[in-house]
Formats: structure tokens, sequence, C-alpha cells
């Protein structure tokens, strides 16, 4: 397992979300890629998906999230997880549109709801349950795209500055029960 929290959960969303949600050609990280920024980026593949960590209001370098404090220098952090699900889709959705191609136009939000399920109640040994907060559209910011964004929360607990004894591995003892054969 890696060391840094924000890798490892960022390893592990890519693996569960292009397991479960098949639909998704492109997932990465958050990169300004639908603002045209340039360099050695792989080409996105439409539909997309980009995670982040909402940036802090007094600090947009780093990722949001609030920690509160245990005992032995570990801290709690609730640390929210941003997904922006992007659909260049060129299907009309207007209400004279033919059916088919409305639902065609709107399959991203069957997308959506997929991502919902793969990521509410997921966890793994080192942070818990993911749970969405919140969806918003932000496609008007974003011309020539369908654009939505989903929230999620969850906690781990950071012992990294912990002193190494109080790091350590607790075993579990089995006890027998008296005048049992």
């Amino acid at each position: 397992m890696e060391e840094y929290f924000y890798v490892q959960l960022l390893l592990d969303l890519q693996e569960r979300i292009a397991q479960e949600v098949p639909e998704i050609q492109y997932i990465d990280q958050q990169l300004g890629q639908l603002e045209g920024v340039s360099g050695n980026q792989t080409p996105v593949i439409y539909p997309a998906l980009f995670i982040d960590f909402p940036e802090a209001v007094y600090d947009v370098d780093f990722p949001e999230a609030s920690y509160s404090e245990m005992s032995a220098n570990g801290q709690l952090a609730n640390v929210p997880v941003s997904f922006q699900l992007v659909a260049n889709d060129t299907h009309q959705t207007w209400h004279q549109a033919p059916i088919e191609e409305r639902k065609q136009g709107l399959d991203f939000l069957r997308i959506e709801q997929k991502l919902y399920k793969a990521l509410q109640g997921w966890n793994k040994d080192y942070f818990s349950p993911f749970s969405r907060t919140l969806t918003k559209s932000t496609s008007k910011n974003h011309k020539g795209f369908k654009v939505r964004e989903v929230v999620f929360t969850t906690q781990y607990e950071d012992l990294s500055a912990s002193p190494e004894e109080n790091r350590a591995q607790i075993f579990r003892y089995s006890f027998n029960s008296i005048g049992q054969d």
C-alpha cells in the first residue's frame, strides 16, 4: 500500500470506477482538462471522470480537509472528494427531438447514477465508507460539455506523526470458555 493517503485513494478510486462503471472511458485527476491545459496530457475520451479534492477557500494549492485531534499526534480527517462527470455528447435533448436521440443525450445521467451506486458506502481498511453529500450541474461553466459534479466525503486516521510505538499493530487474543471441553 502507498504511504500517502491521497495517492492510494486516487489509485483505488480509478480501479473501482473502471470496474464498476465501464462506460466511463477516461478517469484522471482534475487537472483543468476542460480549460485546455496544455502539456503532455493524454487526449481525453468521453465520457470522462475527473477526480479532485475540492480546494480550500484560503489556499487553492491544497485539498480541503478538516482534521480533529486524536491521541499521540494522530488526527482524524474528514475529506471531501469531487467527481466531475463530463460528456461531450452531441445528441439533442430538447422535447421535440426523437425520443431515442433524447435518451442517448441523457445517458450521462444514467452513468452518474451508476457512479453513485459504485461509491456510496464503498470503503477499504484505511478509510471510512463514502457518503454522497452534493450533486450539481456545472455545464454552464463549460460550453460544449455536459458536466455533473458529485461530491462524496470519507474519513481516515492520519497516524504518520505518531511515535512509532503508538503505531504498532495490536494483536487479537482469543479466550477459551471455562468448563468447555
